[in-house]
Formats: C-alpha cells, structure tokens, sequence
C-alpha cells in the first residue's frame, strides 16, 4: 500500500452554476469554447456555456480551433472570439490579460497538456487564475460499464485524471491550487426528445438509478463523483 494517498473531502458543486457565478463580473478567457458537434443544439436550448458566461462577465473572449463553431458563434453575435490552438501559445493573439482563464471539459481531449497549461499562463493577469474542468476518472460508473464489457467515454479523449494526478500537473507544472470541488452531470443518462423510444426506455432505469446514486452515495462519497474543478494560481 507504498501508494496510497489520503484525500481530502471535497464540496459537491453544479458545475455550470460554479462556472457562472465565479466568473461573474471578472474578465474572462474561454479556451475551447466552441462545444464543438453541439454547439446548435445548445445555443437553440439555451444550453451553450459561453452565452451563460457572456450575461455575467465584465468582459469575455474565446478561442477555439473549429472555424465553423466560430462562424456560427459570430452569426449568433460573439464577436470577441479568435481562432487559436490552446494547446499551442503563441496560436493566440489577444493582447488582454484576464482574471479568469477558463479550460472548461477540455484538456481530455488534448495531446499536448504543457501548451494548454503554458496558454494558461501567457493570458491570464498577475493575480488572475486558471481553471480546468474535466471528467473524473474515479466517477462511480466507470467499473459498472466495464465489467460488461463497454467504456463509456467520448472517442477524442486522450487521458483520465483524478484529483491527485491533476494536483501533481499542475504543482510540478509551478502552479498553486487554490480550490478543488466536483461536481455531478445530472443529464447525462435522461431520456430526451432526440433519442428513439427504444433508447429512453433503456435509459430511463440507469438515468433513476444515477439519480438516486447522486443523492445517496456521492453526498457519502464525493471522491467518485462525476467530474472535477479546479481553480488554480
């Protein structure tokens, strides 16, 4: 047991809420922030993480590497977004520094982390800082799905963290954490409109069992709870 780490118990949160309600009146750098293959869908039902920051923040930029996310995203009237790798600093030529720089469910799907960490760096103010939302690998259905056989997990992905991996990151990375908290995604088993009867009625058992797994079990043990936030200096 060389290994074993004692973990600190950490707050439950909704994550878009946190999102919103930290970045309110703060200027605000929103790498990836596209939701690339789901960006109509969300800006149709209202559903869109940028349109729910840009109602808050003093001031709000966006970079992202899809040019037809970009497009629509200027159609719809964002107008202070660029065109940039996050995972390569100098692809990004914003002259404003933030308080705010926002990774948000994106560094799972990158290849190069210490170019999004260095981006972090370059863009965010003195007293400004980061943070990374992202998956957790240690959510409480991971091993349900696999011990039949399946890996519930988006294709891109590159890499899993846990609140003790991300800690290593970005401390050997020279960075101070300030806060971690997870959080649930309480939609992601529910039935929709979009999905065939056969499917809801296949979902609808997992997304009451999820939900009455969130209520139950994450309060009692949040360490395997969907997903992780943290903020960082």
């Amino acid at each position: 047991m060389k290994w074993l780490q004692k973990v600190p118990r950490f707050r439950i949160v909704d994550r878009e809420d946190f999102l919103v309600k930290y970045c309110s009146n703060k200027s605000v750098l929103h790498l990836g922030f596209v939701d690339s293959e789901l960006l109509n869908e969300r800006i149709n039902n209202n559903k869109w993480l940028h349109s729910k920051l840009n109602s808050v923040c003093a001031s709000l930029w966006g970079v992202d590497i899809d040019e037809e996310g970009i497009g629509i995203a200027k159609i719809n009237g964002y107008l202070n977004i660029v065109r940039g790798n996050v995972e390569d600093p100098g692809s990004i030529n914003i002259r404003n520094k933030f308080d705010v720089v926002l990774a948000a469910d994106i560094i799972e799907h990158l290849s190069n982390i210490r170019g999004l960490l260095e981006t972090i760096r370059q863009n965010k103010s003195e007293k400004g800082v980061g943070i990374i939302t992202t998956p957790n690998a240690m959510r409480y259905y991971n091993p349900i799905f696999s011990m039949f056989g399946f890996e519930l997990i988006h294709p891109t992905h590159t890499l899993w963290f846990s609140t003790s991996t991300i800690k290593y990151l970005l401390e050997s990375s020279g960075y101070e954490i300030l806060d971690t908290y997870m959080f649930i995604n309480a939609s992601k088993f529910k039935p929709t409109i979009n999905d065939s009867l056969a499917r809801n009625l296949l979902k609808l058992p997992i997304y009451l069992l999820d939900r009455f797994f969130s209520w139950t079990l994450l309060r009692i043990c949040p360490l395997i709870s969907d997903g992780l936030i943290v903020v960082f200096r």
